[in-house]
């Protein structure tokens, strides 16, 4: 895989930061102190995850055009895998870029957990070495910006996207 002279890898993370999501977590707030794993959280994200509800998110303005400065760029999502055809959808139908998509398997690990490993695995995937990665990510919780530090990352908060977890 090539990368530009910076050797430069950006991770763009969906619902938050380019998916304006604050409706549809204002009109159904998820659980209070629940989390992954717990049944009353999963319950809550099946029903702020349906395809209907996830194509009524809006872009937030500009990020087209912020994540079309990336070519090295990749889309990281806590997503889960079966929502994989309805979010390319949306990204098709909002004008973002064809990037690859990492997402969710079955698992429910952290978001932060996550993240690090698809980013790992698809550098690892690639065989890519000796990359500055920055993520750009709402991280409502700021464990994906501690992430970040222990892996030596630049950490981007996105606030534009709306309200989330």
């Amino acid at each position: 895989m090539y990368f530009n002279k910076q050797n430069l890898l950006v991770s763009i993370d969906i619902d938050g930061t380019i998916a304006n999501v604050g409706s549809r977590f204002i009109n159904c707030p998820p659980p209070e102190g629940k989390g992954r794993g717990d049944i009353e959280y999963e319950l809550w994200l099946d029903e702020v995850q349906r395809p209907e509800v996830l194509m009524q998110d809006k872009p937030v303005m500009g990020m087209q055009q912020f994540v079309s400065c990336f070519p090295n760029a990749v889309y990281v999502t806590s997503r889960h895998e079966k929502l994989r055809k309805i979010t390319e959808e949306w990204l098709r139908l909002h004008n973002f870029p064809e990037l690859p998509l990492l997402m969710r398997n079955n698992t429910i690990e952290s978001s932060a957990t996550l993240k690090s490993r698809l980013i790992k695995e698809y550098l690892d995937s690639y065989c890519i070495e000796n990359v500055s990665v920055i993520i750009c990510d709402d991280d409502p919780l700021g464990n994906i910006e501690n992430m970040c530090h222990k892996n030596k990352w630049v950490f981007l908060k996105s606030r534009s996207g709306g309200a989330v977890l």
